[in-house]
């Protein structure tokens, strides 16, 4: 399935794969590609400019990524969970 993808600019390569499947203990695998891609981002040879909108686009994905994870940890009020248990209840029958 994965052959014929390196340098297409279709997807990842076996090898990246695996990269992010064996990160490091305790870092999330988002994290983790957003670190590789900044890695990635300054090895290449490119206008300072560039290289800046694509830092500061990176960046965005970081504060983004965390508004997410904030609203994924927010816990949900108990009355809102029961009214629409009860909504759901009374839906179904």
């Amino acid at each position: 399935e994965g052959e014929g993808r390196e340098g297409t600019g279709r997807g990842l390569t076996e090898e990246e794969i695996q990269e992010i499947l064996d990160r490091p203990a305790g870092m999330n695998a988002p994290h983790f590609v957003l670190h590789r891609m900044r890695a990635k981002m300054n090895a290449l040879q490119i206008p300072a400019n560039k290289r800046l909108l694509m830092e500061y686009n990176i960046t965005r994905l970081v504060d983004d990524l965390g508004a997410c994870e904030n609203i994924f940890a927010t816990p949900i009020p108990l009355g809102y969970t029961k009214h629409t248990t009860r909504f759901l209840f009374l839906w179904l029958l």
